[in-house]
């Protein structure tokens, strides 16, 4: 994603210095906060939840936006336009095991959830849109 960004803001004319695999959002936030980083594409959602813990986002992306500016507003943060793409977050499993525990929605992982580990970032098991999310939403336990 910041590759195409950069080569977009190149195209433009503007110089680009392109610093990837900068770590996680707990690295990242504060380097964006202390100007250690110009630009920066972020998920609306997964920043708000970051930003403030408590924050339901909301559905519609206009309304994300404006939530997430405030939250950003606070941190000394300014938001560009979010781009028409859009990404969710989703689980996945091979389809050998979807067969064999019959899944085909992520509340269907109920049963079985004890018996899976779960594959993510470091972070995963304390992030809403992860480990968190799927006890939350579901009340999934996963094994490990």
């Amino acid at each position: 994603m910041a590759e195409l960004y950069a080569q977009v803001l190149e195209a433009a004319g503007a110089k680009v210095e392109r610093k990837f695999k900068l770590g996680s959002r707990e690295v990242v936030a504060p380097a964006l906060e202390k100007g250690d980083l110009d630009l920066y594409p972020e998920y609306v959602g997964s920043y708000t939840s970051f930003l403030s813990k408590d924050a339901t986002v909301p559905t519609d992306v206009k309304a994300a936006v404006a939530q997430l500016a405030t939250l950003a507003a606070a941190k000394g943060i300014v938001l560009g336009e979010p781009a028409p793409a859009e990404d969710k977050n989703g689980f996945v499993v091979t389809a050998a095991t979807a067969a064999k525990y019959k899944l085909v929605k992520t509340s269907d992982l109920a049963t079985v959830a004890d018996t899976l580990t779960l594959g993510g970032p470091p972070e995963c098991p304390q992030r809403p849109y992860c480990g968190l999310g799927l006890t939350k939403s579901y009340g999934l336990t996963i094994k490990s």
